[in-house]
């Protein structure tokens, strides 16, 4: 009378996908970190050339000062002091150029062209708490923001430095032509997994009761019994079916 039908529970290899947020970020952040990273470098270089400047002056006045004192004692004590103040300065900037450098690797960016005039942005795409990185990192994903038209094309660069301050969570950094985008402006894209067995059934089969999503299954002679299904998500072709089927089976 309700002119209902039944069809069979169909395979379908689909991907697991996980829709995420995120956030353009100050491009502040990564032009300090490399001004960091290439200040420390040259003071590092400059406390080097200072040290060799000092030990060899100190050579040269405790040669002077050993050669019938052609050097004095106070003198003696101040090259040996310089030398002393020159090392420890070498030692210090030393020790800061490699922490600033891996400051700036982490962020995993090869340069920071484009990004003060927003040619190029930053976007931090924040995982649920508890979620592990994905193995492997996704290399390109399609995201959106609202008010610009098209897709935004981001090549991700890894992990982000300590985590999403959102979620609690881990979050990925990528880089985007800016077409538009500034900081603080949200981005929308999806995780693709790995692929999965699932099975698809039509959107019109499937009913909702409290929020709890069933299917009636043809048991024979023109019977139905209610079973209780979870929905992974939508495609074009229907809903596919997480658990609760089996390909085969026949639904109304």
């Amino acid at each position: 009378a309700l002119d209902l039908k039944t069809v069979a529970v169909t395979e379908t290899t689909a991907p697991d996908s996980l829709p995420i947020h995120g956030v353009v970020l100050d491009p502040f952040t990564f032009l300090d970190l490399d001004t960091r990273r290439r200040s420390a470098t040259a003071s590092a270089q400059a406390a080097a050339a200072a040290d060799s400047a000092a030990q060899a002056e100190l050579s040269r006045i405790t040669a002077l000062h050993g050669a019938d004192h052609g050097a004095s004692d106070k003198a003696l004590q101040e090259a040996q002091r310089a030398a002393a103040d020159a090392r420890a300065h070498r030692a210090t900037a030393e020790g800061e150029a490699p922490k600033a450098r891996a400051a700036w690797t982490q962020t995993g960016l090869d340069s920071v062209e484009g990004l003060a005039d927003f040619r190029r942005i930053v976007v931090r795409l924040d995982l649920p708490m508890g979620m592990p990185a994905p193995s492997p990192l996704p290399r390109v994903l399609t995201a959106t923001s609202p008010g610009v038209a098209g897709n935004i094309p981001l090549r991700v660069l890894g992990l982000a430095p300590g985590g999403s301050p959102l979620t609690g969570g881990l979050a990925l950094l990528a880089v985007a032509p800016g077409k538009g985008l500034r900081p603080g402006l949200p981005v929308d894209a999806v995780l693709n997994g790995s692929q999965q067995a699932r099975v698809l059934v039509p959107q019109a089969s499937v009913v909702w009761d409290g929020g709890q999503a069933e299917v009636f299954v043809e048991t024979g002679s023109g019977w139905g019994e209610a079973r209780e299904v979870e929905v992974a998500f939508a495609t074009g072709a229907g809903l596919v079916i997480e658990h609760g089927l089996k390909q085969g089976e026949q639904v109304v």
